[in-house]
This record gives C-alpha cells, structure tokens and sequence, in this order.
C-alpha cells in the first residue's frame, strides 16, 4: 500500500497515569530514525475514550498515526474536493465508509484493541 494513502490507528489500553505522562524517545533502525512510530507498555487500567479526528486533506489521512483507547470514536472528515472511500480490513477493526464529501453519516467507534491500517 502506498505510504501517502495509508494511516495506522494503534488502539490502547493505557493507564491513565501513563497517558498525563511525557516521555522523550528517540527511535532508530540500522537504516536510521523511526517515523510514526508507537511505543505502548501493556498491563494497568484502561484510558477513557475519546473522540478523535483522521482528516482527508489533499488526498492523505492526517494525522497518520493516531492512538487512542479502547471505545473511543473517529470521525473522518472530507476536507478535499473529490469524494473520498475509507475502509479497513484489519482484524480489530474491519469497516467501510462508501464515497462521501464533507463527512460520513456517523463517526466510527473502535472497540477492540490492535493495529488498524486505513486505505
């Protein structure tokens, strides 16, 4: 899948004194830094959903990367002038929203864990 065209949602179950914490990493591959990248410590309470945002704008998912916890909702708004398709397969979360401009009928509630990949 094309890097442009593609956004991950990492759904959590952080405790919630992890999520009010700062940590400062820097991350890196033998062939250099790590982008959009996600780093999770597994175990404690889960974190309060949320409603978040994954914008098409200019034809790519901003933000790209985008975690939240577990039963939080996404809306995915249209902020370009063609109609867009978003959809995933991922088994923690597998949903379509058929071509739309502006916005979807309904934001979409993520209510298991895991990666999900977006096209």
């Amino acid at each position: 899948m094309k890097r442009g065209f593609c956004a991950i949602l990492t759904l959590l179950a952080l405790p919630s004194w992890l999520q009010a914490q700062e940590i400062d990493l820097t991350l890196t591959s033998a062939s250099g830094p790590v982008t959009d990248a996600v780093v999770f410590l597994d175990g404690g309470p889960s974190g309060q959903p949320v409603t978040a945002e994954i914008a098409q704008q200019n034809r790519q998912f901003h933000p790209r990367v985008l975690v939240i916890p577990v039963n939080s909702t996404v809306d995915f708004p249209n902020r370009d002038k063609t109609q867009h398709h978003v959809y995933s397969f991922s088994p923690a979360k597998p949903f379509e929203l058929e071509l739309y401009t502006n916005r979807p009928e309904a934001p979409v509630v993520f209510d298991q864990a895991g990666i999900v990949e977006l096209g």
